[in-house]
């Protein structure tokens, strides 16, 4: 059985500091907007989809996240063809960002987009 993380809330160990999911309306179809990418941080990620669920695939990236030091403070898994007309066989893809944390409004939809989990820290009220 592999682990669900869409409803949990993610502690980083090394700190106070709390990921929480960015509620994304569905379809799950989103990638980050062109604001966003502008404070991409840390390397790109990709494995096969066949590797990993949506879940296990969010916490793959989120882990990366909290483990770089590289100031990320927000992380988006999703999956994409691997050629827009090609077999259909998908590949995983994560982001990370920095900045201030982030909302559904920081991201855009694509329809060739699926699976798309993301992670933020938590906005103090």
């Amino acid at each position: 059985m592999k682990p669900s993380l869409v409803a949990s809330t993610v502690f980083i160990a090394t700190g106070l500091a709390e990921f929480v999911p960015v509620n994304f309306t569905t379809p799950l179809n989103w990638l980050a907007s062109q604001d966003l990418m502008n404070r991409k941080t840390c390397e790109d990620l990709s494995a096969p989809y066949k590797n990993f669920t949506a879940e296990t695939w969010a916490a793959h990236v989120l882990n990366a996240c909290q483990s770089t030091n590289c100031g990320c403070t927000s992380a988006l898994g999703f999956s994409m063809p691997l050629q827009l007309r090609g077999s259909g066989d998908r590949q995983w893809y994560g982001q990370m960002f920095s900045g201030n944390s982030t909302t559904e409004d920081d991201y855009v939809r694509q329809e060739v987009i699926q699976d798309s989990i993301a992670y933020t820290l938590r906005q103090d009220k």
